[in-house]
């Protein structure tokens, strides 16, 4: 069991690391269960050893780390869904990069069900996030964009869902059947804060917010210490002017209202071609 551990990415999932162990008499699922859960800790412990505090300092562009380091608090904290598939950033810049090696070997953990997600930050010229997640409509499958800035840039979004849809199509989705949405959320006035807007959304996403954050709510409120706050004592802050939740017993509860506010939201919008 320990070979299976050896070498493995944080981005393996429960069932290809079961795929991948030995099948040796006396080896269980569930001591491979077990073993799982160990080296899940370790790389989560070891990955928020190397968050980059530095760039949460004012007038800084976030780094990776800090952006992957707040959808494993998320997780961990009975937020996400188990239907959402959540890549790393670095799996986004791989996308733009187009550096199919890294595509490749994400793509290999990846197994996705019928109404399942898929989410991911995505970096645009190595220095402007925005976050990108699929869901399946029926037999299409939607791609949806937020960028903070919203700019006037359409050859670059245009680009931006071409490389999303050359992956999808790795997946053997017909592109014939992915649909866009240009999302229209909060923005930001800055040329720094786009992963501090990326975080917001997400909190709000899987938190069950009301998506009204703005750039001055999120100065006046200074988002970028929170970040740190919640990530350094590893506990999320409830939301400004929704009710803060008591910790359930069980994590469906939150699971549940996550994923009322995401399919709300989602009745709400209507694809591209």
């Amino acid at each position: 069991i320990d070979d299976v551990v050896k070498n493995k990415d944080p981005s393996v999932s429960r069932e290809v690391f079961i795929e991948n162990a030995p099948k040796n008499n006396g080896i269980t699922e569930k001591m491979i269960d077990n073993e799982f859960k160990k080296y899940s800790k370790k790389m989560d412990d070891l990955a928020d050893q190397l968050v980059d505090y530095t760039s949460l300092e004012p007038r800084v562009w976030l780094d990776t780390s800090v952006i992957d380091a707040y959808i494993r608090l998320l997780r961990e904290e009975g937020y996400v869904p188990q239907s959402y598939h959540i890549f790393p950033g670095e799996f986004g810049n791989a996308i733009y990069n187009q550096d199919m090696n890294i595509i490749d070997y994400f793509l290999k953990t990846l197994k996705v069900g019928k109404n399942d997600y898929i989410l991911l930050p995505y970096r645009r010229q190595n220095n402007h996030w925005l976050l990108v997640w699929v869901i399946k409509s029926g037999n299409q499958y939607v791609i949806h964009l937020y960028d903070p800035a919203r700019r006037d840039h359409p050859k670059a979004v245009d680009e931006d869902f071409r490389k999303i849809k050359k992956v999808l199509t790795k997946l053997n989705i017909n592109s014939n059947n992915i649909k866009t949405i240009i999302e229209n959320g909060p923005r930001q006035i800055n040329g720094y804060d786009c992963g501090v807007f990326v975080i917001e959304w997400l909190r709000h996403m899987f938190m069950g917010g009301k998506f009204n954050f703005t750039q001055s709510s999120i100065n006046k409120q200074r988002a970028r210490q929170r970040i740190k706050r919640e990530l350094q004592n590893q506990q999320l802050e409830p939301l400004d002017n929704t009710q803060q939740a008591s910790t359930p017993s069980f994590p469906t509860k939150k699971i549940t209202k996550a994923i009322n506010t995401i399919n709300q939201y989602v009745s709400n919008q209507k694809p591209q071609n």
